[in-house]
């Protein structure tokens, strides 16, 4: 078992980029592979959007820009990419002046400084040569509760491995919100996140920042409109300070005396219960196939029958709007992975 090493460290105080994430510290470990995790609109992928255009017009280093899913790159791309390029004139880069995204591929002034690929389809670029990708970028690679897709940790690995092949000259991002500890490509990893700071991993090559919020940056999002709707909330926690959505314990040991049975969920290889008491609610497994016939359904149609209907919208959404503000409580973490993945 390869062994992590944590280095306490802050950025509470932090006033350079007027509080917003640079890249200085991460970039001194001098490891391949570079893992920020830290707040919504903190700069995360800012900074690593310069670094990336920084690269290609001082020394022509290409960059592969990675998204989850074919929707998320489209949602890149569009428009000529306005949606990559909006936020580069506040970068006050050199000798930048235009930028475009055409059919998958990345322009600057001009000339291709690299593409935009989907994790979900890396079969399709097997072929494909990136000899002259020195930078891979895999943005919000821990994806957002209620959006499901099918990417894995198999096709990140294959995604990398198509562009990198055997080079060890690329130096790699991955970047995302603190959403969840439990992601699968940071068990893959086999580090557990607790307190603020960088995460070392020589043997792998590996140094994550689980970066926290510098005041100035807690400031100006907690005086903006949506920072004073969520302050003193659940949500202020995650979408401000940084904390994991699931950062509190989320486990329950007894079901409290009086409870509400809402429905019984039945997947593909696991059934659970969930019960409501007053204002919270709580997942158990079903240990009993054959009760409760009137509030059993699956989740989709290529499962359901006349005697299990598929779970109702509303339902759904209810179930989505108590998970965003931990409002679900489970016995353990096999069935809170089952309701993220499967019924959000």
């Amino acid at each position: 078992m390869s062994s992590w090493k944590y280095v306490e460290y802050s950025l509470y105080n932090t006033k350079g980029d007027n509080g917003f994430y640079t890249l200085k510290k991460i970039l001194s470990y001098n490891l391949p592979i570079n893992i920020i995790i830290g707040a919504r609109g903190y700069g995360k992928t800012f900074a690593v959007k310069k670094y990336c255009i920084s690269k290609y017009l001082q020394n022509g280093d290409k960059t592969v820009w990675v998204r989850d899913t074919e929707d998320a790159k489209k949602v890149l791309c569009e428009n000529d990419g306005k949606k990559f390029f909006q936020d580069v004139s506040l970068m006050k880069v050199d000798e930048y002046k235009e930028g475009k995204i055409i059919k998958g591929e990345i322009y600057i002034n001009g000339k291709n400084m690299g593409s935009v690929l989907p994790a979900s389809t890396f079969q399709r670029h097997k072929g494909n040569s990136f000899q002259d990708t020195k930078i891979v970028v895999y943005d919000e690679f821990i994806r957002e509760l209620g959006r499901f897709n099918k990417n894995t940790v198999w096709e990140t690995i294959n995604t990398f491995s198509t562009i990198m092949r055997t080079r060890s000259d690329v130096k790699v991002f991955m970047t995302a919100n603190a959403l969840d500890k439990g992601d699968p490509f940071l068990e893959f990893l086999d580090v557990e996140l607790n307190g603020f700071g960088i995460y070392i991993n020589k043997e792998k090559g590996v140094v994550i920042h689980y970066a926290d919020s510098s005041a100035a940056f807690i400031k100006k999002a907690s005086e903006g409109i949506i920072g004073k709707l969520i302050m003193n909330t659940p949500l202020e926690k995650n979408l401000i300070s940084s904390e994991f959505t699931n950062q509190g314990d989320l486990t329950f040991s007894k079901l409290p005396a009086k409870c509400r049975l809402v429905c019984v969920i039945q997947g593909f290889a696991q059934a659970v219960r969930l019960y409501q008491s007053q204002d919270t609610y709580y997942v158990t497994d079903d240990i009993n196939a054959f009760t409760y016939p009137q509030k059993r359904y699956c989740l989709s149609l290529d499962s359901c029958d006349r005697f299990l209907p598929v779970l109702p919208q509303y339902i759904r959404k209810k179930i989505k709007e108590n998970m965003q503000i931990n409002n679900i409580l489970f016995q353990n973490e096999f069935q809170r992975k089952f309701f993220i993945n499967y019924v959000c």
